[in-house]
């Protein structure tokens, strides 16, 4: 997949998929599925075009909150069979009205022949434009246009909003299901306080972007990826009251595992919610629970 971060000229005509797609989830696969079945049915490049950065935040200056690290959405979208990305600086485009986004970056830039997007999308200054605005306005291009009906959860659409929602009241079921996939995250091992050593529970501690979606702190069943082996583990996230951390982080017993991992990339993937984060009168009664979590959920 050939990943762009401008509004340089596509070398090929593209079936476009337009949106943010913070997450990839159920909804936005659905989109990017069907840009690809539009790509191979004209015979040209499929493309998703989406953003560095989530508009509202860029707009409204609130934290991204995002779903997924970038390197997992880019690998999200290449494993869907798309041919190009294009990430750009929102503020490339936030300015342009409705028709001239779509006469000077998807026709002229992208060499769009058909575009897909889902139900909701705007775009245009203030989002002033929407799906209905989309067709027309390349309905008049030559450009095809595919509006993709909402996927149903438990009554209502699944989107992003609704999965952070679900994630931050502790429903990683229910954000798993609308994501079509376990939430979880892929990142770097660093040094701890090397406590779980001393008590015979080793633990890796991994460090969350600054704009990452976090779900409710406390403990968690996971399934955790180490050089392509699937171990089960207990995963906490929060500010380890018990012995006090200065930012969130996860901190994950692998079970079965023992090895150095620092510095490495190791896949955490969140399964069940144990419990809520609490501060432990010691060290032992931490352990203690720990343990018990590790046998009643796993």
């Amino acid at each position: 997949m050939k990943v762009i971060y401008n509004l340089s000229p596509s070398e090929s005509e593209t079936f476009t998929a337009l949106g943010f797609f913070d997450g990839i989830h159920l909804g936005h696969t659905d989109v990017i599925e069907e840009t690809v079945r539009g790509a191979q049915r004209l015979g040209v490049k499929s493309c998703v075009f989406t953003f560095s950065r989530r508009p509202k935040s860029v707009l409204t200056g609130e934290p991204d909150m995002l779903l997924t690290t970038d390197h997992e959405k880019r690998a999200l979208i290449e494993r869907a069979g798309v041919d190009i990305l294009y990430i750009v600086d929102f503020s490339e485009v936030m300015d342009m009205s409705g028709e001239e986004f779509v006469k000077t970056v998807l026709i002229d830039k992208l060499k769009c022949r058909g575009v897909v997007c889902g139900f909701n999308y705007c775009f245009g200054k203030g989002g002033g434009a929407d799906a209905d605005t989309l067709a027309d306005i390349c309905g008049r291009l030559n450009c095809e246009v595919i509006v993709r009906d909402p996927i149903i959860y438990k009554a209502d659409a699944i989107g992003s909003s609704r999965i952070r929602n679900a994630l931050q009241s502790g429903d990683i079921q229910s954000a798993n299901d609308m994501l079509g996939r376990r939430y979880g995250y892929s990142l770097k091992v660093v040094h701890g306080r090397q406590l779980g050593r001393t008590i015979g529970i080793p633990t890796i501690n991994q460090a969350f972007p600054e704009d990452f979606c976090l779900p409710m702190f406390g403990a968690y069943a996971s399934l955790v990826t180490v050089e392509g082996v699937e171990y089960r583990g207990i995963t906490n996230i929060g500010v380890k009251p018990t012995v006090g951390s200065d930012k969130p982080v996860s901190e994950t017993w692998i079970l079965g595992f023992s090895g150095d991992l620092y510095g490495k990339i190791v896949d955490v993937r969140l399964v069940s919610f144990i419990r809520g984060e609490k501060k432990f009168a010691s060290v032992d009664e931490l352990k203690k629970q720990i343990l018990a979590d590790a046998s009643r959920h796993i």
